[in-house]
Formats: structure tokens, sequence, C-alpha cells
């Protein structure tokens, strides 16, 4: 449907036809004849300008004018419908892209005959999209595939058919060759228009006469915002024009990110089987494998101060506020073998959809730190089918923040006021800065044996927040490799078929 808007536009409409019909009631009963013989026309007509004046601005108010709503569509954070989860930033960037050219479209829609306008306003949509998704090609558009583009258009269709042609009375019952006829009835469409405008005209002037009280307002009116049945039509054209945009846009970043009608039946599978994968990450003695025995509250990562270890350490979440999460706890940075370190940590991280970043509250230099989630963001940031996975910061060795030997817990890290939360405070912010992480995920805990502190109130309930951006990253992570690994599985399908077809009886 085209949704709540259109119903206000229509409610506006007959509110103002109101303005029309109220006085032509009121007149039946009081009578002309009655007004004139007692006196009461001046009563009368002040009443009906009141009225008129109240209804008027009452449509208003349902449903302002396309102008001034043309700028709330272009904007990312207005009434439009819920990004799927599974949408890459490809797919994000291209649906803001999306509502500005919508907003663009209601502005200026085509007209309704002008076959053309419509058609370049589907393709230069896809066109919108394609170099979101493919920035490098000369013509993006031309990269989209044959299926996608049969998918968008059976996507249309679908909602032509379902909402329009079987809720439109008779439409879906129309014979061919009554439907063959209408390209010649629209032809001879100006004429009859011709001739309806001069019967309207004569009618208005005869309202004149008849009823000069209503017909003033009603002029007033056409004056202003033109017929009631011309404001429809172009409220009706800007709508469609805007919300063929929008539509064919989402389905097209569907398309492009295999989101489309193929993997539909495997996206809630994909939500609901596959686990979501943190990467933990950090320098060496940073206490990360102490956070990933705290998280699981078993002796699982065994801590280790020497050497790193060769491979990651993969541990099941049972918590049931993160039931599902599998931690892998990569070597720590910055020692000998810290080649070897970072070239483990980068081979990990396409195959995770979180990252919890694991630092010292009094460690000076963070420059590795900073390099390595830079450079996690920029390999997401570049990909048209993967979407950035949350990071979350756990700061450790707060237990060791002057004053040293005041450690008296439990703190208030949020407003406290003691040295120990203030300096603490400060030592997030300082690391939130430096990283460039949102402050609201970069969260305080002790893991010293017998001291451990704020890691279920703190560390989990910041997991939690984000994971539904985490769920985002591994549907997106999952469909990539549906997508990639399956594709010669189809090929070989698609020639089995073929060979059944031509050897069958």
């Amino acid at each position: 449907m085209i949704g709540s808007r259109f119903q206000r536009g229509v409610l506006r409409l007959l509110v103002q036809a109101a303005i029309v019909v109220l006085p032509l009631v009121a007149l039946a009963v009081l009578g002309v004849l009655w007004l004139a013989e007692h006196g009461t026309w001046l009563p009368f007509a002040i009443g009906v300008v009141a009225t008129t004046t109240l209804l008027f601005w009452t449509s208003r108010w349902l449903l302002p004018r396309a102008a001034a709503g043309s700028s709330a569509a272009a904007t990312p954070g207005s009434a439009e419908p819920p990004l799927p989860g599974s949408w890459p930033e490809a797919g994000r960037l291209a649906w803001n892209d999306v509502l500005v050219r919508a907003a663009e479209a209601e502005h200026t829609p085509p007209a309704i005959d002008a076959t053309e306008a419509w058609r370049d306003l589907v393709v230069g949509t896809i066109d919108t999209v394609a170099r979101r998704f493919h920035p490098d090609a000369a013509d993006p558009v031309r990269e989209a595939t044959v299926g996608q583009c049969f998918e968008i258009a059976e996507r249309l269709l679908h909602d032509v058919r379902t909402e329009w042609i079987e809720l439109l009375p008779l439409v879906g019952d129309l014979p061919l060759r009554t439907a063959c006829k209408l390209p010649e009835v629209a032809r001879r469409l100006p004429l009859l228009m011709q001739v309806l405008g001069w019967a309207a005209r004569v009618w208005r002037a005869g309202r004149f006469f008849v009823n000069p009280a209503a017909a003033v307002p009603y002029e007033i009116d056409i004056h202003v915002h033109d017929w009631p049945a011309a404001r429809l039509a172009e409220e009706t054209r800007r709508l469609l024009a805007a919300e063929l945009v929008r539509r064919v846009g989402r389905y097209a970043i569907d398309a492009f990110s295999g989101r489309g009608l193929a993997s539909l039946d495997r996206g809630a599978e994909i939500e609901a089987s596959k686990p979501i994968r943190a990467l933990v990450v950090g320098p060496r003695n940073a206490g990360k494998s102490s956070l990933v025995n705290a998280l699981v509250r078993l002796d699982v990562a065994r801590v280790d101060v020497a050497a790193g270890r060769a491979d990651p350490v993969e541990a099941v979440v049972a918590r049931e506020d993160l039931a599902g999460i599998v931690l892998v706890d990569t070597a720590g940075f910055g020692g000998v073998d810290d080649a070897a370190a970072r070239h483990r940590i980068d081979e990990a991280v396409g195959d995770i959809d979180l990252v919890l970043a694991v630092t010292s509250a009094v460690r000076a230099a963070r420059d590795e730190e900073r390099q390595i989630l830079a450079a996690l963001r920029r390999r997401f940031e570049g990909s048209s089918t993967r979407a950035v996975p949350p990071v979350v910061v756990a700061v450790t060795h707060i237990d060791r923040v002057r004053p040293a030997a005041d450690w008296r817990p439990p703190y208030d890290f949020v407003t406290g006021d003691s040295d120990k939360e203030r300096n603490v405070r400060d030592a997030c912010d300082t690391i939130a800065a430096d990283l460039g992480v949102d402050p609201r995920l970069v969260v305080p805990v002790c893991l010293a044996e017998g001291l451990t502190s704020n890691v279920d109130d703190g560390l989990v309930a910041a997991l939690v927040a984000v994971l539904p951006e985490a769920g985002r990253a591994r549907a997106c992570r999952w469909l990539e490799r549906r997508l990639g690994s399956g594709r010669w599985s189809r090929v070989g399908a698609r020639l089995g078929r073929l060979v059944d077809q031509l050897t069958g009886p």
C-alpha cells in the first residue's frame, strides 16, 4: 500500500470537499426564502466563513504540502520502514541515497502518461544503488546481473498485482480486448476534459446566483489549490513517484547484497542457528585470556605471560544473556613475534562479527591498538557485502589506577566522585578518544584474582547492547559465504536440469 500519507491525503481532500458540502446542506435546512424574509443571511455568512476557515486549516494539518514534506523524506531518520538487519554498509549508504532521490521524485514527479520518464526513474534508482555496490565501475548499473534485474522486476510486479490489481474493483477481471481499447480512450481524454471544464465553469458561475455565501470561499480555495480532483491526482502522482523509488531502491539493495528472493528463506535460519563470533584482541599482558575466563566462567583460555599462542583459542559463552557467542582469543601483539601475531589477527578478522578490544588502563602508548582497529574498519568499510563489526573496549588493570592502594569496590564509574572513580573515568575517556570508539562502549573492568569487578554489570551489558549490530554483521558474513561458495553449485544444478530436459522422455 502507499501507506498512511496517501490515506491522510484522501482525508484532507474529503475535509476540503466538506467546505463546499456543508454550506449547501445548511441552505437546504434553513432555506433561501427563510433567510431573506427574516434577514438572517449575514449571521449565516459569518458562520460559513468561520467554518470554512476551521476546516481549511484542519485539512492543512492533516497533510502538509509536498514541499514541506520533501526535506523530511530525504532525511535518513525520517518515518521510513526500518532497514533490514542484514544489509551491509554499502546498503545503508545506498538507502540514504535512495531517500534523497525519492524526495526529488516527490517534488517533481513525472506525468502519468510519460512512460519513458517512469522508466528512467526506475533505471536511475537502480544506478544509484549500483554506484554504492560497484564504486569503481565505469557504468555501475551494467554490473547488475540478469538474475538481479529479474528479481527486482518480479518483486515490483508482485506488488502491483497484490496491491493494485487485486484491490481495485474490476481491474483484475478486465478482458484484454477491453484493456487494448484504453489507449484509444486516453487519446480522447483531452477533448472530454475540455468539455467538462466548460461545464464546470457554467456551474461555478451559476453558484454565485444561487448560493454566493458558499461560492466565494470555494472559488478562493480553487484559486489557491486548484480543483480537488486535480489536487488528488497531483498528490497521487507525487506519492507514487516517491514510493516507486523507495521500493525499487529497497529491492535493488536486497538483490545486490544477496538478501533478495534467493536468500529470504535462509535469512531466519542464518540468524537463528549461526553463532556470533567475537574477536578478542589486545597487546600482550593486557588480560585477554583472563577476560575470556571471566566471561565464560571456565578456565578455557590458558593465561600465558610468555610467548603468544600460535593459534586462537575459541570458547563458547554459556551465559543466558550472551548465549551462543563464540570468543576467539588471539595472541597478544607487541612482543618479539609481533609480525606473526598481527598476521594471525588478520586471518581471523574475516570470520568475526564483533570485536572485543582489551587494553590496560595503565598502558601509556596505544598506537598499535589504534592501527589495528583502524585497519579493521577500513577492511569492512571497503566491502560491499559485509557490515562493520561493532567494537567494545574492556579497560583492564583499573585497580592499579591512582590511588593504587585504594581498591574497595563496588565503584560507580559513571557518576562517582571519589579520586579512584574520577581517574578511571578520565582514563576511559582518553582511551575512547585514542581508539575512536564510542565512550559508552569503553568499559572499565578488574580481573585480578579475587578482585573481579564490573564484568557482569558493565562489560556484559555493553556486549548485549551491540548484539543487534553484531547480528547484522553475522548475517552479512554468512550471506557472503553462501553466495560465494554456492555460485558454481548453482551452475552445476542448472546444467543438470538442462540435461534432464534434453534427454528426458
